[in-house]
């Protein structure tokens, strides 16, 4: 599935692995948001608002300050592995983590309501440190994470 991430060769009857780090960038409304002025509460998606008891007010602001949207204070929380019984990245990042190693599998939240070039300037950040302490990581995208 992932050609040269998980080469395994025999030695000396001792199995080598070359594993490389993953980050898992998910696709849009692909992690939670979480409010930050309200002790970390959830604010997208909540377990009543996917059942459909209530619809979230996530709307970003409509002013811009110095080229950039202003931002109403949420931050991206976890990429979201399940809701209640539906799985939406929860199998997949199991089996990066069953096939890499869980300390390796970094699955990579972002706020897919704001521009792509902030989400860009958070992801170079993490790299960056994943490459400094494990190793150039290995980038897998769904959809807008793509």
């Amino acid at each position: 599935l992932l050609p040269m991430a998980h080469a395994t060769a025999k030695a000396d009857k001792k199995e080598v692995q070359d594993v490389r780090p993953v980050v898992f960038l998910h696709g849009i409304f692909g992690s939670t948001l979480i409010d930050p002025k309200s002790a970390g509460e959830t604010r997208y998606i909540t377990a009543s608002a996917s059942l459909g008891f209530h619809t979230p007010d996530i709307r970003l602001p409509i002013e811009w300050e110095d080229g950039k949207q202003k931002t109403d204070g949420l931050l991206p929380g976890q990429v979201i592995e399940s809701v209640g019984p539906v799985n939406v990245y929860g199998k997949f990042l199991n089996f990066l983590r069953k096939t890499f190693g869980k300390d390796l599998v970094h699955p990579f939240a972002y706020d897919w309501r704001r521009d792509n070039r902030e989400s860009r300037d958070s992801l170079i950040k993490k790299l960056e440190e994943i490459n400094s302490k494990q190793g150039k990581p290995i980038v897998i995208g769904h959809s807008n994470g793509g």
